[in-house]
């Protein structure tokens, strides 16, 4: 139902990941494409940490990266939930094509953590919207 929804508003490949790791890859493979404008990440705070990571692994780049959405669908979805996101994944669905519509966006703070295996940059808990272009590692 929710790619169905999102399909009827724009070209849509919908991909389900198959390991641990997997949405990185996925957001590395967005980041480096030059036809994909969006990201929607389907999923829990986990998932929402990969993609963005994979979208990152060049550095943030307003100009070229892909706008992110999230969709909630974990069992706690803090960051969706700071989005001010409904926690019911078809509400959410139905507010980011509200956001799509209206051309509402808005840059998400991003903390970097140094350690094992390697840096990670994680989104801010405090700030977003539904259609969050990710533009700033700002040290937490």
């Amino acid at each position: 139902m929710l790619i169905h929804a999102l399909a009827s508003e724009m070209k849509l490949e919908a991909v389900t990941t198959e390991y641990r790791g997997h949405a990185r890859d996925l957001g590395r493979r967005a980041a480096d494409s030059d036809d994909i404008d969006l990201v929607v990440a389907l999923g829990g705070d986990g998932t929402v940490n990969e993609v963005v990571n994979g979208l990152l692994h060049n550095g943030p780049d307003l100009d070229s990266l892909p706008k992110l959405a999230v969709v909630p669908g974990g069992s706690t979805n803090v960051f969706a939930r700071a989005l001010g996101l409904p926690n019911d994944a078809v509400e959410a669905t139905g507010a980011i094509l509200d956001a799509l519509a209206n051309s509402t966006e808005r840059t998400v703070g991003l903390g970097l953590a140094a350690g094992t295996p390697g840096p990670r940059t994680s989104p801010s808990r405090s700030a977003g919207s539904p259609s969050a272009p990710v533009s700033d590692s700002t040290p937490a």
